[in-house]
């Protein structure tokens, strides 16, 4: 990664009340922007301290266009239910690789998804 300074990052933190866990939902952090050949790599996330999400590598010809995040286990979604809970994530700049401009964002959300009926049929 080429950075004008070794320590140029966004961050963002804040307080958020977690949903109540609802029976057949899945939980995920999804990266927002990142999903585009060219952006770099997506931010690290943290709840209450704890590592739950990282954008490990950058988005290569071919793979745009993903949602890039990661689903919480069941096991902490159901510990963070219903609780107030720290998000903070941690980016860095990037330098786009054609254009050579500086650029970035940081956006992080959660979402609920429903589970579809898993069946033998």
């Amino acid at each position: 990664m080429k950075t004008l300074w070794e320590k140029e990052v966004l961050m963002v933190k804040g307080k958020f009340k977690f949903p109540p866990v609802k029976e057949g939902h899945s939980y995920r952090i999804l990266f927002g922007g990142v999903s585009h050949v060219g952006v770099g790599n997506g931010p690290t996330v943290y709840i209450n301290g704890k590592s739950v999400a990282h954008g490990r590598a950058r988005i290569r010809r071919g793979q745009g266009g993903r949602p890039r995040g990661a689903l919480l286990s069941p096991a902490m979604a159901k510990e963070l239910s219903g609780q107030e809970v720290e998000l903070a994530a941690i980016s860095h700049l990037n330098m786009h690789h054609r254009t050579r401009k500086m650029h970035g964002f940081l956006t992080v959300w959660m979402e609920e998804m429903k589970n579809p009926p898993v069946n033998d049929e």
